[in-house]
C-alpha cells in the first residue's frame, strides 16, 4: 500500500474527510525511508557483492596461472610489467644512510 492509501485509510476511519497533516507527514516519511532502503541500502549491497565476485574470481584465476607449469603470455607480461613498476619505485626512494 502507498503512502497516500495510509494517509486515506488512518484518516477516513477516525471521521475526516481531508487528509490530516500528521499523517501525512508519517507518510511521507515512510515512502523515503522505504526509497532510501532499496534505493541506496540494497543498491549498493548489491553492487560491492558484484564487486567482490569479480574481485575474487580473478584473484582466484591468477592463482591458478602461477601454479600452472607453462604460465599464459598475459601472466607473464603482468608479472614484467609488476617487476617493472617495483623497481621503478624503488630507483625512487632516496637512499638509505
Amino acid at each position: 500500500m502507498s503512502g497516500a492509501g495510509l494517509v486515506r485509510l488512518f484518516c477516513t476511519v477516525r471521521g475526516r474527510k481531508q487528509p490530516c497533516k500528521a499523517d501525512s507527514d508519517v507518510a511521507a516519511f515512510y515512502n523515503i525511508m522505504l526509497g532510501y532502503f532499496f534505493g541506496f541500502a540494497l543498491g549498493v549491497g548489491c553492487a560491492l557483492a558484484v564487486f567482490y565476485a569479480i574481485y575474487s574470481g580473478g584473484y582466484r584465476k591468477a592463482i591458478e596461472h602461477s601454479l600452472l607449469q607453462q604460465k599464459p603470455k598475459r601472466y607473464l607480461e603482468a608479472l614484467a610489467a609488476a617487476v617493472r613498476r617495483a623497481e621503478k619505485e624503488r630507483l625512487l626512494q632516496p637512499p638509505r644512510s
